[in-house]
């Protein structure tokens, strides 16, 4: 019965994660590609801030590219963001997605983005200028203006040499995926944005692509009878951050922004409640935003927003009070390099084992809950091997 339950409202979740058209006036976006390589990365930055002298009415230069790519040693996104920002360029306006290590995951992260409001950034009608010294972005231009619906335009200024067979639509990223489902899909089902325990032994799992598996006795089955979407109840608001449980009060929550809704054992909708009703002090920007993950370990409770962690301590029926915010990468002993500065997607406590397993695009690490240290590098997330 909790199993079916908790189904229904786990679906709830990727409604969120995956963005929703919002009926706001167009805006300006730049969305630069980034590169492995640094004068190339730096040549891109360059043309994106000539883009932006040309009209600096834009709401918002996206820098993508994730850290260690192809086994560089370059943070990519972070690297292009501190270059506009020391030309001038306002940080208000400079947004970083860094979890793509290809130029098709470029396109897949930096369409799932979320302004400071907790909507999706990049939206139907906008104006989207896709900047590259090489013609990927013809590429990754054309596929938003079809799939996405946005008003696209590339800009490609470089000195590249193109080689003998390199086609026009780079490895296909236009042309080779004519169904969009089933390219996102493929791209994200091992991404893991909502995990919670259901027993000793079971797990249930929640993928970006809407998909929702269940580990029962260390077997992994993909739920098919659940059509959780048409199943929602009505008076729930179909915008969810985040999907948690606390197991020492055998309770389940689902957040959204500031807000938090309390489900029983058996799946029915107990109250709602704000954030920082249960989590006392939390910042303003995080609840108006809507946080990353959140765990509960014991009596320890912990929020993570892009590259920090809220730490808090149980204070009997009161909730969690505030002890103290960590930087996740300072905090975590042998923080993945290739992981950035955070964007954690969820935070599943094992506490039989010690230790809490975070996931982040398709990869996961365990982190021992006693000396809060990485016990491995990042490892790829197989629902199903």
């Amino acid at each position: 019965m909790l199993k079916k339950a908790m189904i229904i409202f786990v679906g709830i979740l990727i409604l969120t994660k995956l963005g929703f058209p919002q009926k706001i006036q167009p805006k300006n976006i730049i969305l630069v590609l980034g590169s492995d390589d640094i004068q190339t990365l730096e040549e891109r930055t360059n043309l994106a801030f000539q883009l932006y002298q040309i009209d600096k009415k834009m709401d918002y230069i996206i820098v993508s590219g994730g850290c260690g790519a192809h086994g560089s040693s370059l943070c990519e996104a972070s690297e292009m963001k501190a270059k506009l920002l020391s030309l001038g360029v306002p940080e208000s306006i400079v947004v970083k997605e860094e979890k793509s290590q290809t130029t098709l995951q470029n396109y897949i992260y930096s369409r799932m983005l979320k302004d400071d409001e907790g909507n999706a950034l990049i939206n139907k009608n906008d104006n989207l200028y896709v900047v590259s010294n090489h013609w990927h972005a013809i590429s990754v231009a054309n596929r938003f203006q079809r799939y996405d619906g946005v008003q696209a335009k590339y800009f490609v200024s470089g000195s590249l040499t193109p080689k003998e067979k390199d086609p026009v639509d780079y490895v296909g990223i236009f042309h080779g995926y004519p169904d969009q489902d089933q390219l996102v899909e493929k791209q994200l089902k091992n991404n893991i944005i909502g995990a919670v325990s259901l027993g000793e032994k079971d797990t249930l799992l929640l993928n970006a692509a809407g998909e929702i598996y269940l580990s029962e006795n260390g077997e992994m089955r993909k739920d098919v009878e659940n059509q959780f979407f048409k199943q929602m109840p009505a008076q729930w608001d179909q915008h969810m951050d985040n999907l948690f449980q606390d197991k020492k009060t055998d309770s389940f929550f689902l957040s959204r922004k500031n807000l938090l809704y309390k489900i029983s054992k058996e799946g029915q909708f107990e109250s709602q409640m704000g954030l920082t009703d249960y989590f006392h002090s939390l910042p303003a920007a995080w609840t108006k935003r809507g946080i990353d993950a959140i765990s509960i370990v014991e009596d320890a409770a912990f929020v993570f927003y892009k590259d920090s962690v809220w730490i808090g301590k149980r204070e009997g029926r009161k909730g969690f009070v505030h002890q103290k915010t960590e930087r996740l990468s300072k905090w975590i002993k042998n923080w993945p390099f290739s992981w950035g500065t955070g964007d954690i997607d969820n935070a599943l406590p094992k506490a039989e084992e010690g230790m809490v397993r975070l996931y982040r695009a398709n990869q996961y690490i365990d982190v021992s809950t006693q000396s809060w240290e990485a016990l491995s590098e990042p490892q790829k997330t197989k629902i199903i091997k």
